[in-house]
């Protein structure tokens, strides 16, 4: 049986430092434990981690709380009208699901022999790591507006049969959670259960877990000697699959009750007296007390604990949407607050030591790479080789001719760091009526190298994409004919030796193939996207680095033979999961962007263009500011103006800009460039 990491009632008072970052919520001054994990000067540095699904498995949460309501998850894919909209076997799981009781109310029940502690668990887990931040009500979360997905695994006594646990786990893996709270504990080691949070830990979802709450014992239970679990799981090469939390006081103390030991313990967080949100049902009582408060405390224990590091965990992977979940896990414990010294009986059996959220906010941000980002814009045909650096808002910075000036056939481009120096690199090929010389450029327009893709008799044009495909931190050059030559597509290195080539459609097909390259199934390096020239079937393909076909998928009619271009990036921002998605638009007939996952389920589409253009659509995808987020740019190839867009991951369409005099009817190609 498992069971909830029971509350612990203690008193603490706790010291008060100066507050930066302080939120208008009117029990704020009552969380000591925020200022001493410095969450006020975390939040200086950022409070926003909405893309962040924080699973709850526990109780039940009351997930219309005034103070939770903002946050709580909502599923995408289902509607409140008794049908299993999203196919998962479960009708109307709207916000999480009751695994105890088989409905879609994931809140407590109150249902014969319930407890106090029982009822209001899963409601004071989900406060501490995420009730709404600065919304002038109750308290304030860790992490300010997460999304809390509620998972009710055990019963309203706060105990929990493995199998609803088991459901709950699978459940917030494939519905996209990236952490996982775990505050209760069991003393059996159950396969089944570590089975599950491999699962999740292979979907890149962090799965964090109790110390244990053993009062009874004078200094708490040493793990190492009495494992208990989930805390204590590994997988079977012996690597450990959870965060094992232990509690700690006001003076960095290890509390009496809370579990310890290095197998398990990975770091520790304050664990006592907190003030939280509770369960509001004034017609029930319990012992005579009835629950007719929205907030409560003073409530201790190591699920209290377990719930900060949760907060902790969302807030760093919010600050920097970049980062995979193994690394935001690795600045949470590298930046903890050594507290060896304050517990000589437990040297390093507290994990790294206490939570300090402001310095692994402060590195998580720091990680992000400091690098602005530019177009590198061209005509796409009768403007001559030249390439313009601009800013984006398109006032020209900077500009250069890629070959000599008489030559008007137009030039592909694209960009990345061959090179590792965290600046990237110009590429460029010409689009036609010319060899296909590749020719590779600083960001001062500085030739550095060229070299032949195809034989020297090949004019038909080329294909560029730029990308790291084996993750040693320097790009890859990907070509492939633009028109009249098989689609082989190969790739290269910054000096131009073949590294290796591949046929990316049926060798009598000429029409040339457009391609790009991402994270597409969030394995290590990247694949390579394609799709076909005018006259193929609009077939997009995604290949692995070396070759193999991944998936493939047919974007729109079949019949439709105008051909395709394709961008890729990670539109939805999760850091769980690095998938990039596929943007798809049309050479000629429609205006329309489509974005698709790599299996080719359509996500979202929308017109890039109005009016009458209905020419070739151009598309690249790139987080132009920053944030997690990709935006796409499009640009309208020869007989439309040249209009630069950049939308947003819903469409909304935001910056843009003419890249040259309005009247310019050539059409633009262009890429994205990030330099230091």
């Amino acid at each position: 049986m498992l069971r909830s990491a029971s509350l612990v009632v203690l008193i603490f008072t706790a010291f008060d430092p100066v507050i930066a970052a302080t939120p208008a919520d009117s029990y704020f001054q009552s969380q000591w434990y925020l200022r001493r994990i410095q969450a006020t000067d975390a939040w200086d540095i950022n409070t926003d981690s909405r893309t962040i699904v924080i699973a709850v498995i526990d109780s039940g949460v009351q997930w219309q709380h005034p103070d939770l309501e903002a946050n709580i998850w909502i599923n995408p894919k289902e509607i409140s009208d008794g049908r299993d909209n999203d196919g998962n076997g479960l009708i109307d799981d709207i916000h999480g699901w009751d695994f105890v009781n088989d409905q879609s109310d994931p809140s407590p029940k109150f249902k014969s022999g319930f407890t106090e502690s029982g009822i209001i668990h899963g409601t004071i887990v989900a406060g501490i790591a995420a009730a709404v931040g600065n919304n002038n009500e109750g308290i304030t979360g860790v992490s300010w507006n997460s999304k809390i997905m509620p998972l009710k695994a055990l019963d309203d006594q706060g105990n929990g049969d493995m199998r609803a646990v088991i459901k709950a786990i699978d459940y917030a893996t494939v519905k996209g959670a990236n952490i996982i709270n775990l505050s209760f504990v069991g003393f059996s080691y159950s396969a089944g259960l570590k089975d599950a949070i491999e699962r999740a830990h292979r979907a890149g979802v962090l799965v964090v877990s109790a110390a244990g709450n053993e009062q009874a014992l004078s200094n708490g239970l040493d793990l190492n000697q009495h494992p208990i679990y989930p805390a204590c799981l590994r997988d079977n090469a012996g690597k450990k699959l959870v965060v094992g939390v232990a509690a700690t006081d006001g003076l960095d103390q290890k509390t009496p009750f809370s579990g310890y030991g290095d197998r398990c313990i990975d770091i520790a967080a304050p664990g006592v007296s907190f003030y939280s949100t509770t369960v509001y049902a004034p017609d029930k009582s319990a012992a005579g007390d009835f629950f007719n408060l929205h907030y409560d405390g003073y409530w201790s224990g190591t699920s209290m604990a377990v719930a900060v590091v949760s907060g902790a965990l969302a807030l760093i992977e919010g600050t920097n949407p970049g980062l995979s979940p193994e690394q935001a896990l690795t600045i949470l414990l590298s930046s903890a607050d050594t507290i060896n010294q304050l517990n000589p009986d437990y040297i390093n059996q507290l994990g790294r030591g206490r939570v300090n959220l402001a310095q692994a906010v402060l590195t998580s941000a720091l990680t992000i790479k400091n690098r602005t980002a530019h177009f590198a814009l061209t005509p796409a045909t009768s403007g001559g080789p030249l390439v313009e650096i601009t800013d984006q808002a398109g006032r020209v910075e900077k500009d250069f001719f890629a070959f000599p000036t008489y030559f008007t056939g137009g030039i592909n481009i694209a960009a990345g760091d061959l090179d590792g120096d965290g600046s990237d690199e110009i590429i460029v090929a010409p689009k036609s009526d010319r060899e296909a010389d590749i020719r590779i450029f600083n960001e001062s327009g500085v030739l550095l190298h060229h070299f032949l893709a195809y034989p020297y008799d090949f004019k038909g044009g080329v294909n560029l994409a730029v990308s790291d495909l084996d993750g040693d931190g320097k790009a890859e050059i990907i070509t492939v004919p633009a028109f009249g030559r098989s689609a082989e597509v190969k790739i290269f290195s910054q000096a131009g030796h073949l590294l290796r080539s591949f046929l990316a459609y049926p060798e009598n097909f000429k029409g040339g193939v457009n391609l790009a390259s991402a994270d597409i199934t969030d394995s290590p390096g990247k694949e390579i996207v394609t799709a076909p020239g005018k006259g193929g079937i609009p077939q997009v393909k995604t290949f692995s680095k070396d070759g193999r076909l991944i998936s493939h998928f047919i974007a729109g009619l079949k019949s439709n033979t105008s051909g395709l271009r394709v961008a890729a990036g990670d539109v939805d921002g999760n850091p769980r999961r690095r998938q990039a998605e596929i943007i798809v638009s049309h050479m000629a007939g429609e205006p329309t962007i489509a974005i698709y996952d790599f299996r080719g389920n359509r996500r979202q589409q929308w017109d890039a263009y109005t009016g009458s253009f209905t020419g070739d659509v151009r598309v690249l995808a790139s987080d132009l500011n920053r944030d997690g987020f990709t935006d796409i740019i499009t640009m309208p190839g020869p007989g439309g103006g040249p209009h630069v867009r950049v939308f947003d991951r819903t469409g909304e369409i935001g910056p843009s800009f003419y890249a040259f005099l309005p009247d310019f009817t050539g059409g633009v190609n262009g890429t994205v460039l990030l330099t230091k």
